[in-house]
């Protein structure tokens, strides 16, 4: 039973982007549950203290859930209630006690390019430097556009931006790729030049998706927390990390994974990719089946892939 003064404390990472995300949450449940108070901790991971660190650099040391581990530990710890995350962050195996509660509906899954010149990506200049910390978006690029230098690019969502404004010298660069949902939580969509189409760039698996993780046994939490889920955002990312879980990998593997319900929510498409790192080998498939079989259906998807070849591209 829940008390009309009872306080739930909800866990964030401190980047606008994170308490961007945060405030949509506690928008959505103090709309479900106006008599309740919600109050925004925010938490330091080891990504986020060390943020030049290169991401693969930070998992070696880490383990998984470079961004995770620090909120996982305050949800164990008791000393905060609920933690949000971008899903893409959240590792398939989550922390014993951990699960995901629910995702909020999801924003649009694409990738974006911000070109330093609003020049479109078919259009960049041939060797152009572009800003990406992400494998997937790396290989996809460099598949279409050999000639580009992909250089890492770390940093929240501002301040990557700023980098590309503000670069000079050899350091300067022609454009960045992102997430288009991160840029807009942030409140910069302004500055995408071009969203990138499926066919050009597969998006991440749970890519759009803001996550709402609570302690399993924790019921009264439970309670409260299931009445902002979107069964359909819910479904699609689960589609999703099902295939990559198959596929056995990471963050840190060109995998990409894009989940989409039909209107009447009873049918779901799959489409996933295996990328090989230097953009030489582009692996994809797609399947359809009803809803209830969107688990099998992605287990189907990955043997697919596998068999194409990327069980040598995953090593």
């Amino acid at each position: 039973m829940v008390s009309s003064d009872s306080l739930i404390t909800i866990g964030t990472r401190a980047s606008r982007l994170a308490l961007a995300q945060a405030k949509i949450a506690v928008d959505s449940l103090q709309k479900q549950w106006p008599k309740l108070q919600f109050q925004i901790e925010t938490i330091s991971s080891i990504g986020d203290l060390d943020p030049e660190a290169d991401f693969k650099e930070l998992s070696d040391k880490q383990g998984k859930g470079i961004f995770t581990k620090a909120l996982d530990d305050a949800l164990l710890d008791r000393k905060i209630d609920v933690a949000i995350h971008s899903l893409k962050d959240l590792p398939i195996e989550m922390t014993d006690g951990l699960s995901i509660e629910a995702v909020l509906e999801r924003e649009d899954p694409r990738d974006c390019w911000i070109s330093k010149d609003k020049v479109s990506f078919d259009q960049a200049r041939q060797g152009a430097v572009v800003g990406t910390s992400s494998v997937r978006r790396a290989a996809q690029l460099k598949y279409q556009r050999p000639d580009l230098q992909i250089v890492p690019l770390r940093g929240n969502v501002d301040t990557r931006i700023r980098k590309l404004r503000e670069g000079n010298g050899k350091e300067s660069l022609d454009a960045v790729v992102m997430a288009l949902a991160g840029v807009r939580r942030a409140g910069l969509e302004k500055e995408v030049t071009e969203i990138f189409s499926h066919r050009q760039m597969l998006p991440a698996v749970g890519q759009g998706a803001i996550a709402l993780v609570i302690r399993m046994n924790d019921e009264s939490t439970q309670g409260i927390i299931r009445e902002v889920d979107h069964p359909e955002s819910h479904s699609e990312v689960e589609v999703e990390r099902a295939l990559l879980e198959k596929l056995g990998g990471g963050c840190h593997v060109p995998i990409a994974g894009a989940a989409q319900l039909d209107q009447q929510g009873a049918v779901v498409t799959l489409e996933g990719g295996v990328f090989s790192p230097d953009g030489k080998h582009s692996l994809r498939a797609k399947l359809t089946a009803p809803k209830v079989e969107g688990k099998p259906m992605a287990a189907r998807l990955a043997q697919m892939l596998l068999w194409q070849g990327g069980n040598k591209l995953l090593g």
